[in-house]
């Protein structure tokens, strides 16, 4: 099955609709399509190119994310509701493109944005984020899987990087989190296997467990801010053991291995 038309009665894609089709290259989503179901196209790794038409309103959750030949996507601004992961794990991914601007979403240098809340929902390979204030958290999964991605940098605005924002990332060499984030969620960097130098900026309070999980080539972790740092394995726990972070051989053994499992705070 490489090429589907659907027939213009259909207004629905139905939730696992075309499940792990890898052979399937080519696809029409005709102007009757209101809504893309949860995981509809997961696993599709053989589909290039999809075009989504303006009747489109809501992309489900995971419902392209393993489409690792999709190499652009153009999302209408019909479409107001896009779940977690919707394009997680498109590693080809090259081009974002909303077009124009309905006030939930936007897109800017390769990024969808979600634009109230600010938070970066997707990114690429390409994607450079924006330092106009619009993004102040890269949200869950933005960069899942994007093994394409050699280099980003997060600009002063943004205070927090989600869950899993980069896991996957194998490309990624190094990065610097600004002084202006708070802090790391879990796996934020994990399976980042080859990064090797990371600088955490001085106003980062909390990194929770997993958040270099996997980063088997780190060699260095510089803190900006050394004092005060504790580690636990209760969530927000007001007290743990203290430990010294001013070595950055040291600090990567603690990340990678022997505290992985907890969570840090700087009081």
């Amino acid at each position: 099955m490489k090429n589907i038309t659907i027939p213009n009665s259909v207004t629905s894609i139905e939730n696992y609709a075309f499940d792990n089709c890898s052979s399937l290259i080519n696809f029409v989503i005709p102007d009757s399509i209101i809504r893309i179901g949860y995981n509809a196209f997961v696993g599709c790794s053989g589909l290039t190119s999809i075009t989504i038409p303006n009747s489109v309103t809501s992309i489900g959750m995971s419902a392209f994310a393993g489409c690792s030949g999709l190499t652009s996507i153009t999302i209408p601004n019909s479409v107001t509701k896009i779940g977690m992961s919707a394009f997680d794990d498109c590693s080809g991914l090259t081009s974002i493109t909303f077009a124009g601007n309905n006030n939930v979403y936007h897109s800017n240098g390769n990024c969808l944005i979600q634009t109230a809340d600010k938070i970066l929902i997707l990114g690429c390979k390409n994607s450079i984020i924006p330092t106009d204030g619009s993004v102040t958290s890269i949200g869950y999964q933005a960069f899942g899987g994007c093994s394409g991605l050699t280099s980003i940098t997060i600009p002063n605005s943004v205070t927090s990087i989600g869950i899993s924002a980069f896991g996957g990332c194998s490309g990624l060499t190094s990065i610097t989190i600004p002084n202006s984030v708070t802090s790391i969620r879990m796996s934020a960097f994990g399976g980042c296997s080859g990064l090797t130098n990371v600088t955490i900026g001085n106003s980062v309070t909390s990194i929770e467990c997993y958040a270099f999980n996997g980063c088997s080539a780190l060699s260095s972790v510089t803190f900006t801010n050394t004092t005060g740092w504790y580690v636990t394995k209760t969530e927000n726990a007001d007290g743990g053991t203290y430990i010294r972070v001013g070595n950055p051989q040291t600090n990567t053994y603690y990340l990678v291995s022997e505290y992985y499992l907890y969570y840090w705070y700087r009081k």
